[in-house]
């Protein structure tokens, strides 16, 4: 499909006071087509009948959509360590059947296109987000353990349009810090106006004759003479994201 990279991302409250916002624009997120500057408002749409609170006073606005998140000490599991409990749970934990795992994410009460397009028709310059609700991130293969995740200054940010090039059009899209989020929530709930400036430049490359995508092979050839008919095929899902390094995301896990 068609893929999409960051070229250049800035974002700063430039009232009531400067303030450099770390965060990351979501991946398929269209760019801003130079400097943009508007007033920020929250937006909490949690039910249909919420639109109507909104329609008609969000032209020129940058949105955020969320409440203000608790952020803890760090108190829980930071990484994970395999010790026995732990190695012992991943042996006896049955691997369920296709499918059978349910949804990844929860489902929203509101339509997340439903809610781009009203962003989009009500004339909206971004969307800030933070983040998810909770601070805590499931350890994978369905077994129990939680990490906690570090919220001072890491942000998780996922895709927020999509490589489909028919997908309906999405609005800027970005995901920030955690405390400064609820920083600019903060200030709003004492009625003192916030403004941010946005830079966001982005390419999206069309797939043509040749796929954007690629797969990388690799051959170790066997030494012993009875195997050398053989084979031992492993495969692997390798893939980089705009948030971090090719390393990190996703070479090491492709090696081990």
């Amino acid at each position: 499909g068609r893929s999409w990279s960051l070229e250049r991302f800035s974002a700063h409250m430039i009232e009531p006071q400067i303030q450099p916002l770390i965060g990351y624009p979501k991946a398929w997120s269209p760019g801003t087509g130079g400097v943009v500057q508007g007033e920020v408002v929250q937006v909490l749409i949690n039910s249909p009948a919420d639109f109507d609170k909104y329609r008609g006073k969000l032209k020129g606005k940058i949105v955020l959509p969320q409440a203000e998140r608790a952020v803890r000490m760090l108190e829980g599991n930071i990484v994970l360590k395999m010790g026995e409990k732990e190695i012992k749970e991943a042996e006896s934990t049955p691997i369920p059947a296709a499918g059978g795992a349910g949804p990844r994410f929860p489902t929203p009460a509101v339509p997340v296109a439903q809610l781009n397009k009203f962003y989009l028709d009500e004339g909206v310059i971004a969307v800030l987000d933070r983040g998810a609700d909770s601070d805590l991130s499931a350890g994978g293969s369905d077994m129990s353990w939680m990490a906690q995740r570090v919220d001072g200054g890491t942000v998780f940010v996922g895709a927020g349009g999509s490589r489909d090039p028919n997908a309906a059009p999405v609005p800027v899209q970005i995901t920030l810090a955690v405390e400064h989020y609820n920083r600019m929530i903060r200030i709003l709930q004492k009625g003192v106006p916030v403004k941010v400036e946005i830079d966001l430049r982005v390419k999206f490359h069309d797939e043509g004759g040749t796929p954007n995508g690629f797969n990388i092979v690799a051959e170790i050839p066997g030494t012993d003479p009875k195997l050398k008919d053989e084979i031992v095929l492993i495969g692997g899902h390798f893939d980089s994201w705009h948030a971090g390094t090719g390393a990190t995301d996703n070479a090491t896990g492709s090696a081990a």
